[in-house]
């Protein structure tokens, strides 16, 4: 038989309200499997406009993973070597075969066909399924397989099992209950524990009083608060070890667990831990070096579970020496950088500092992960123009040998962000093919989004990806303010203008999304607006105005109409919104004196000390 695909003939699945064909399964057919055909048929007959019913009459169409019915169609089904999230698909005789390496591959590949027939699923709440006259499927023959083992955007509104599946996504919220990915869908990669675990497996409740060098000694003291643990200890190494083999006993759908440092400094400066610093050059050698031993026991009775810990912070940098095991997975994360440039190409220090630890490690591992950051925690409604950053990184982390990355937005109950949902469609499509544009992935989702309103939507995008890519030193990243350069200049009121015409031009959950994105912009020129506050006689107090307070309220009951819990990452959004009034309103000083010493109080603030003045000096920085 011909291999030739211009010898093909399209697959013809129906036509004129009827449905012309079936999927088959083998009769020993997975779970998985029997979701796919469910997932194809239904989609087909939706397109088709036909009654979603079964016939056992209606000819062979789609074979889903019948390796022996794609042999005898001529396909050389054991050359493909597919792995477990690969697929192939390919047509034959009229007839189309979809091939997978494993549960999740057979999933893609009917993803794959169903977005080749015009399918999209934008979110949750949102898909576009083309009614049409006549389906068909013209000639192909194409094998995939992910660019990243490892695919994770965590975002709360990417939570949705059926959502992520759809576009081939496979991880984080294997702990959230309700939203793990069954096994008839596929299932998913699994942690147990997730991060910062060192106070995990080693609790100060249960050794700090009996076991202080168990601990990080800084400055001299073995610290309780803020503590990291000894790396060099033995008694230690022994209990991690322990704990994590334990762990790996009672979790078997898990297959990676994190060792990692907890979220703040403090490494341990004890003689032992010192001297391996100055051995590797790097925080990170004390890491490597002790997760490489809880690897090596744990890969003797698990030798599938993986061991995961982070190049963060003060371990970022590699160290000179040593490498880290097979079974070791080695999460860098870019925290303090740029997020608008791309590495490699950014004069920001950190992002300089990330790049070349990346390319370090890169020499020394290709058992990469990345722990990268897609919004602004402190304003998640602010702009963060980021799209061709994170299309160039995501393809630069691929090219570095990087197998797993996660993609950290807004992983809160009920919070959301500027653009959030389109950051999170073309997110999915780029961590499969990092290689494909991202704006032609914006364009497909700003009409289904956002409908009328796409255009304007569309160039308030554009105003602010202008503005980073023309001006160079502009640095956004994830705890940037608004009244840091970004907004400077006549950009607000350009865009704000944009949106409110986008606004005006839709009805329903469309123009509440519009609403988002400008309540994003209002929410950054109050900021500005209140300005750095002063002190006049004894008010304190910024530069905002009676209307400034007027339109936040006005903002503050859109979050709430919308639904949102949160605006930025640490508070709960009434105690967001309180904290911001307080930002527009003036204060009342009160002031302890004693002597020569007058000091400054504003009970407003939460007791905030603002001056303290003493032997004629006011000794206090400016607020």
């Amino acid at each position: 038989m011909s291999n030739s695909i211009a010898d093909e003939i399209p697959v013809l699945f129906g036509q004129n309200g009827r449905g012309v064909g079936r999927v088959v399964l083998r009769s020993d057919a997975a779970e998985s499997e029997q979701y796919a055909a469910d997932e194809i048929h239904r989609h087909i007959c939706a397109m088709l406009g036909v009654p979603p019913v079964r016939s056992r009459h209606a000819t062979p169409t789609i074979y889903v993973n019948d390796r022996d019915a794609a042999a005898d169609a001529g396909i050389n089904v054991d050359g493909l070597e597919l792995g477990p999230e690969a697929f192939h698909l390919e047509t034959r005789g009229g007839k189309l075969y979809i091939l997978g390496g494993g549960p999740r591959g057979v999933l893609y590949g009917a993803y794959e066909l169903l977005e080749r027939l015009g399918c999209r699923w934008f979110a949750p709440e949102l898909n576009h399924i083309p009614r049409v006259r006549r389906l068909e499927l013209p000639p192909i023959s194409t094998t995939q397989a992910p660019a990243f083992e490892y695919r994770d955007p965590f975002n709360f509104d990417a939570a949705d099992p059926v959502w992520r599946v759809r576009n081939r996504l496979n991880g984080y919220y294997s702990n959230v209950p309700g939203y793990q990915i069954p096994g008839y869908m596929g299932g998913q990669i699994t942690y147990g524990p997730f991060v910062h675990t060192f106070l995990l497996y080693v609790p100060l409740k249960e050794f700090f009083a009996d076991h202080p060098e168990y601990f990080s000694l800084v400055g001299g003291v073995r610290q309780r608060e803020q503590t990291q643990i000894c790396l060099t200890h033995p008694d230690v190494l022994r209990i991690v070890t322990e704990r994590v083999l334990k762990l790996m006993c009672d979790r078997p759908e898990a297959t990676i667990f994190s060792v990692s440092q907890d979220d703040w400094e403090n490494p341990c400066e004890c003689p032992a831990c010192s001297a391996v610093v100055e051995e590797e050059g790097s925080q990170s050698g004390p890491v490597l070096r002790f997760v490489n031993a809880v690897a090596e026991r744990t890969s003797q009775v698990f030798p599938d579970n993986l061991i995961d810990t982070l190049a963060y912070m003060y371990t970022l940098d590699p160290p000179r020496r040593t490498v880290p095991h097979p079974n070791v997975r080695v999460r860098m994360a870019p925290m303090r950088c740029c997020h608008v440039h791309r590495l490699g190409t950014c004069d920001h220090p950190e992002s300089k500092r990330f790049h070349r630890a990346l390319e370090g490690w890169a020499r020394i591992t290709n058992q990469l992960h990345v722990w990268h950051y897609c919004t602004n925690f402190r304003y998640y409604c602010v702009p963060v123009p980021d799209f061709d950053a994170l299309h160039d990184n995501i393809a630069l982390y691929r090219r570095s040998g990087v197998c797993g990355l996660f993609l950290q937005g807004i992983g809160q109950d009920a919070a959301t962000g500027e653009s959030n949902m389109l950051r999170l469609y073309f997110q999915s499509k780029l961590m499969w093919n990092p290689e494909q544009p991202v704006w032609p992935l914006v364009d497909e989702f700003l009409p289904a989004y956002y409908g009328a309103a796409a255009p304007k939507v569309r160039a308030y995008l554009d105003a602010f990806h202008a503005r980073v890519r023309e001006d160079r030193t502009l640095h956004p990243s994830l705890y940037d303010p608004p009244n840091r350069r970004l907004l400077d200049g006549d950009i607000l009121p350009r865009t704000e203008a944009l949106l409110a015409d986008g606004e005006a031009a839709v009805r329903g959950e469309q123009r509440q999304r519009v609403r988002t994105l400008r309540n994003g912009l209002a929410h950054g020129r109050l900021f500005r607006a209140a300005g750095t506050f002063r002190r006049d006689g004894d008010v304190y107090s910024g530069k905002a105005t009676e209307e400034d307070r007027k339109e936040f309220d006005s903002v503050a009951r859109d979050w709430k109409r919308a639904g949102l819990a949160r605006v930025d990452e640490p508070w709960l959004l009434d105690l967001a919104v309180t904290k911001f009034r307080n930002r527009l309103k003036a204060h009342k000083v009160e002031w302890l004196r004693d002597g020569e010493h007058a000091i400054a109080v504003v009970p407003g603030l939460g007791g905030r000390l603002i001056e303290w003045n003493a032997y004629g000096h006011q000794w206090l920085s400016p607020p």
